[in-house]
């Protein structure tokens, strides 16, 4: 069999390598539709392709090109057509009415590209509105449309390789309002990386990896396509919409490429926990899940009830518990930090108070409804430093080592550490050109609280006061200021976002003081919902629970900031002065109403309505009558997903594939349903490699 490329410099050398060795073995299929339909690629064709797009790109050598594309096939074509031609590639997401355009905005001023890149769907879509917001500069930079680049074009590719040193490109961080961060990556650093993840992970050759993840973000386009292209094995796609809608289309696909080889994946704790949710026992029966052995569980916290739940509801498929790999990391060290080598999961159970002092200690056996036994959390471990990589756990404040069972901040070394942010020269020295007390270094700071326990590496928290959401990044004044916003009975410094570890995931908590203007009439429902739909609509994300507070009593620094940290302990304790709580219900799927037999054609605008009204009130738990036909959609305080899966409904029923931006873009129900039904009077066509951003 034949081995890795151990000696090439970038992934253009791994793909050419591959295309000289078994051109017509499958690189990549892409399913728009998470079933059905797919397209593919072989090695070769898929270098000629590359190729012939990169022919339009040699007179942009060095520079920066702008990649607006969904996640997709075309996104790849475009991406490694970068590295083929030396041009620095910076993904982004495309904007749809005013969906992601401040934050292409601020991308676009940070890189300052040359060129964009984009498809024929994306032009129309977004070409006019991204015209208007540009600056005169922004409005002259060329579009190239690559579906417009005939194949033939492949014969006019001269470019030389990349170097190993050769920025091949910027990885902007999530993250919600802040100042955009471009992570610069070498070609070096992801050859780095995906050696040590080849390394790490010891699969069989041709063990393809079965991903739903956005291919903007550094664990599906670095973990689930560069890796296992590396060792030459296929990868198998899928938009997350598709995913989201029927997270059995997952599974499905991994049960169906399992008949032919191993296969595994990379994901975030919180799609194991959509599966364990969202997919019915009677799905269960055509799966076969044992020849999945390798699911890279990672991108936020992770959750050792999830992975249980998971195992026990999909052992009867074959699914194994020792396929689960915990893993660490992030865009600054490339991806790859460290993780679990194949078997069972080691967690610890950590005594609350002794973790507050800086201790990683295993709680003593305690009764269950004892005090301290409500607070103390179960860490599970990320696995051992990946080889070519030094791991310290430092104090952040004296630089000082600590060792194991002792809580610091996580920094590294190695060839795979990016070399920067783009253009924040003050930020990169800070964060990358970190030395110890004793001179050792340079190291990169990540931000994370974590502890060692026998080479094993546990993350505790954040050093700063990120939260992280399903994978995404979200700053918690970003947050504070839209609750603050939402409500009259609210002040600006006076709320606290923080996460809590509620039905299997991170749950967003806020806690805000009510002016005393408002304590005699304040209605802690009517300001819940105010703000819980705040933050969906600007946000992104659920509320998960609310506690209104005395005022004057929220925990702050003497100079006046907030302690989000205190404040969510004595939110875990109850000890806060509350004067009101309230918690978004919890809906099971089967709560949910049923998609109605009667195709929809056959059916009338107004019952369209009233599925819809009838879904929203279940999910929100509310009377239907207060979901009038004239709200909004992302008004009433549903997250991303909760859209996606409505939409994926609506789709069955209309029998058809749906354009999922209808749900963002229409003014209300009763627009979106004329919509579907006049859609399912006259059946088009749509372009369903969709990508819905903001939920990972």
């Amino acid at each position: 069999m034949t081995t890795p490329p151990v000696t090439a410099n970038s992934l253009v050398d791994v793909i050419q390598y591959w295309a000289d060795r078994k051109p017509d073995e499958e690189v990549l299929r892409f399913y728009p539709n998470g079933e059905g339909e797919s397209v593919a690629y072989s090695y070769r064709a898929f270098d000629r392709r590359i190729k012939a797009i990169a022919t339009q790109l040699e007179p942009y050598r060095g520079e920066r090109t702008i990649l607006l594309f969904h996640s997709g096939i075309n996104f790849l074509e475009a991406f490694f057509a970068c590295f083929y031609a030396g041009v620095v590639a910076v993904p982004a997401y495309p904007p749809r009415r005013n969906h992601n355009l401040d934050r292409l905005l601020n991308i676009m001023s940070d890189c300052e590209p040359a060129i964009i890149l984009s498809s024929d769907t994306v032009l129309q879509q977004s070409q006019s509105l991204c015209q208007d917001a540009f600056t005169p500069a922004q409005q002259a930079l060329p579009w190239i449309n690559t579906d417009m680049i005939e194949d033939a074009a492949a014969a006019n590719f001269n470019a030389p390789a990349p170097s190993a040193e050769t920025l091949a490109f910027l990885q902007y961080t999530s993250g919600s309002t802040g100042t955009p961060k471009g992570v610069m990556l070498t070609h070096k650093n992801l050859m780095t990386n995906v050696k040590m993840a080849h390394q790490a992970y010891q699969l069989p050759a041709n063990a393809r990896c079965v991903s739903w993840l956005p291919l903007f973000h550094d664990m599906g386009l670095i973990g689930a396509v560069m890796t296992p292209m590396y060792w030459g094995a296929g990868s198998v796609l899928m938009p997350p919409a598709a995913f989201l809608q029927k997270p059995i289309r997952w599974l499905r696909l991994l049960s169906e490429y399992g008949q032919q080889s191993p296969v595994g994946c990379t994901a975030p704790n919180f799609s194991f926990q959509l599966c364990v949710d969202q997919i019915s026992d009677a799905d269960l029966a055509d799966l076969d899940l044992s020849p999945w052995i390798f699911a890279m569980n990672g991108a936020e916290p992770i959750r050792q009830q999830t992975m249980q739940a998971f195992a026990d509801k999909f052992a009867p498929c074959g699914f194994n518990a020792n396929a689960f790999v915990p893993a660490f990391g992030m865009a600054e060290s490339t991806l790859l930090s460290t993780c679990r080598q194949t078997g069972p999961i080691i967690s610890k159970r950590v005594d609350a108070h002794q973790l507050t002092q800086g201790h990683f200690v295993e709680a003593p056996e305690r009764q269950e409804d004892h005090d301290e036994a409500n607070r103390d959390s179960v860490y599970v471990s990320c696995g051992q430093s990946c080889a070519g990589q030094t791991l310290l756990i430092v104090d952040p404040d004296t630089r000082e080592i600590v060792h194991d069972r002792h809580v610091g901040e996580l920094w590294l070394q190695g060839d795979h550490i990016a070399q920067g942010y783009w253009a924040q020269q003050a930020l990169s020295e800070y964060a990358f050109h970190a030395y110890t007390l004793d001179g050792q270094g340079p190291f990169m700071r990540t931000g994370d609280l974590a502890s060692t326990v026998d080479g094993e590496l546990y993350i505790t928290g954040r050093l700063k006061d990120l939260l992280i959401i399903r994978g995404k990044n979200h700053y918690p004044q970003d947050i504070e200021l839209t609750a603050a916003k939402a409500h009259d009975a609210m002040h600006l410094d006076n709320v606290a976002a923080f996460t809590v570890e509620a039905e299997g995931e991170e749950q967003l908590v806020l806690v805000a003081e009510v002016l005393r203007s408002h304590r005699k009439d304040f209605d802690a429902d009517a300001a819940a919902l105010a703000i819980s739909q705040a933050v969906a609509r600007e946000h992104g994300i659920d509320t998960h629970a609310i506690s209104f507070i005395r005022f004057a009593s929220l925990p702050k620094t003497s100079s006046g900031k907030i302690q989000r940290y205190l404040v969510r302990e004595r939110y875990q304790e109850g000890s806060l002065k509350s004067t009101g709580n309230w918690h978004k219900p919890s809906v099971p799927a089967s709560a949910l109403p049923a998609i109605p037999q009667t195709p929809m054609a056959q059916c009338s605008t107004a019952d369209i309505e009233l599925y819809m009204q009838q879904w929203l009130a279940a999910k929100l738990a509310i009377s239907v009558d207060t979901v009038p036909t004239q709200a909004s959609l992302d008004s009433l305080g549903l997250d991303s997903v909760d859209l996606v899966q409505l939409a994926g409904n609506l789709e069955q029923w209309l029998g058809q594939p749906m354009d999922n931006m209808v749900l963002w873009e229409l003014p209300h129900i009763q627009a979106v349903a004329t919509y579907l039904k006049e859609t399912a009077e006259t059946p088009v066509t749509t372009d369903d490699d969709e990508d819905i951003e903001g939920f990972i």
